[in-house]
Parts: C-alpha cells; structure tokens; sequence
C-alpha cells in the first residue's frame, strides 16, 4: 500500500465534493474537520470499489492504510478508515487494541469515539477472557482522556441481555459526579440502551446513584 492509491483516493473524492455542504458538515462538527461535502449514501457508494479491492491485502497492510486515512486532512477519509475497518473486523484481536486508542485519542471527536466504541473495541473485547476484559476496561475506566473513559462507558451498547453489569458500573460510577457533557451523555446513553433489555436492574441503579440531571434524564426515557 503507498501513497498513490492514497492520492487516487483523494482525487476520486474530490471529484464528488460539494463546496456548500462541506461548509454545513464542517458546522455541525464545531469546525474541528474539513470535508469534501459528499453526504454519506454517496460516500459509501464510492467507497464499495476501494474496500473490495483492499480485500485481498493482509490485515498488517490494512492497518497502515488505515493510519494513513485517519491522518489525512478529510474528515470523510476517517469515515472510510471506518468503513474498512467494520468489514475486516473479523481480522482484528487483543493485540490491536493499541491501534484503536490511536484512533480514539487522534482525529478524536465524538463521531469516530462513538463507532469504535461498538464496531472496534466491543468484538474484540468481547472475545477476551473475563478477567482479561475487566483489567482492560479499567485501564480505559483510568485513562485521563475522557474519550478513553467513553469508550468503556458505552461499548456495550449492542450487546443487550448480554452486557456485564458489573463492566457497566465500573464503567459508570467513577465518572458519576463528572461535569463533563460527553461523560454524561455517554452514561445516560448506556443505562437508556440497557433499560430496554432491564428496566428493573436500570431503575434500582438510579435509586441508588445519584446522577447528574443530563445522565438520569437519558437514563430515564425508556422507563
């Protein structure tokens, strides 16, 4: 993988950039990203060719692009790198793990955090060992970059009469008290989702927590 199928990439992008709707995406996210301003259904249609022709590539050599996507200027590049990741995540073990606190702690906002989160860290996680996943999520739980904390706050979003009870209120009681939106919105986003599968074991939690108001409205709606 080099530097000109990254160029064909860019070039075949622009082609489909939309200077005004740049301008709106780049809004929405707080100016922090430029964009080439193609919406996602285009994105994705454009994108089908790339991925399939990445297929045959070893998983080491997808890595390396992915860091070359994520490093690029395009917030649109970043959702590719995303792309491709969710259909080689079957490739992905423990031992990458290092690669998706990279992803998490550059480029970071809460687009990319929240799809890692679910698509990155929860398959791989997930097949670890209890013991193995529990230390892990405490390492996240300590991390001092509040985004880290996020992932551990909500990686079980999917995973319904599943979830660890026990990961989420590792996960959650440490940053109770936290005044940070994202930690807020991520913990009442957790106990919501959950309350779909538990209502009980969600109500008895905020019964005895004390939540901020964002966390225990979000918490609450399904209740």
């Amino acid at each position: 993988m080099n530097n000109d199928v990254f160029r064909h990439i860019h070039d075949l992008f622009l082609q489909y950039s939309n200077e005004e709707k740049a301008h709106q995406m780049s809004k929405y996210m707080k100016g922090k990203f430029s964009f080439y301003g193609i919406q996602s259904p285009i994105r994705r249609e454009i994108s089908r060719d790339i991925i399939t022709s990445l297929k045959p590539l070893p998983i080491s050599e997808i890595i390396d692009f992915i860091k070359i996507l994520w490093s690029a200027e395009h917030r649109e590049l970043q959702y590719l790198a995303m792309d491709i990741i969710d259909k080689r995540k079957g490739s992905l073990n423990a031992s990458h793990l290092e690669l998706g606190e990279y992803l998490v702690l550059n480029k970071t906002w809460w687009d990319t955090v929240d799809y890692l989160s679910t698509h990155f860290f929860a398959p791989i996680l997930i097949s670890l060992q209890v013991t193995e996943r529990h230390a892990y999520i405490l390492k996240l739980v300590e991390h001092p970059s509040m985004w880290m904390n996020r992932v551990a706050i909500i990686f079980q979003l999917m995973r319904k009469s599943e979830t660890e009870t026990e990961l989420l209120e590792l996960s959650v009681i440490p940053h109770i008290a936290s005044k940070e939106f994202f930690h807020q919105k991520a913990i009442g986003w957790a106990l919501r989702q959950y309350s779909k599968t538990n209502p009980l074991w969600v109500r008895d939690f905020l019964d005895v927590h004390d939540l901020a108001p964002l966390s225990k409205r979000e918490a609450s709606k399904y209740l």
